[in-house]
């Protein structure tokens, strides 16, 4: 399996999973990687969760490299360092620059990035 939990305190469960932060956990899915303390990731593959207190609840190739933040699912998107108390709800390719930031867009195949604010997609989807 070579799961590998060596932040202190950390967990991992799944398949090829690191969890070197302290007190971090990667609860299932496959080469996962959580370097930041307190932060999490629960499934899907190459997701990384490096900022303190940061979540990657799913998906593939999703990044959070920033405090407190989230990204919920989707594909290839990320929250970068200086991006603090941001989240991702879901979707493909959506990037977090600035604090405060929310990308609410659930669309698939889109690229949009933002700067503390939602900005709207020129695909169709539904919004919360």
């Amino acid at each position: 399996i070579g799961n590998c939990p060596s932040g202190d305190g950390s967990v991992t469960f799944g398949s090829h999973n690191v969890a070197s932060g302290a007190h971090s956990t990667v609860t299932g899915g496959f080469n996962n990687q959580v370097d930041g303390d307190s932060s999490t990731v629960t499934g899907g593959g190459y997701n990384v969760a490096s900022g303190t207190a940061s979540t990657v609840t799913g998906g593939l190739n999703n990044q959070v490299d920033s405090f407190v933040s989230s990204i919920s699912g989707g594909t290839g998107n990320h929250i970068y360092a200086n991006a603090s108390y941001s989240s991702i709800l879901g979707g493909s390719r959506h990037d977090i620059y600035g604090e405060w930031g929310t990308s609410a867009l659930l669309s698939l195949n889109s690229t949009n990035s933002t700067d503390a604010q939602m900005i709207p997609n020129h695909h169709s989807e539904e919004r919360i």
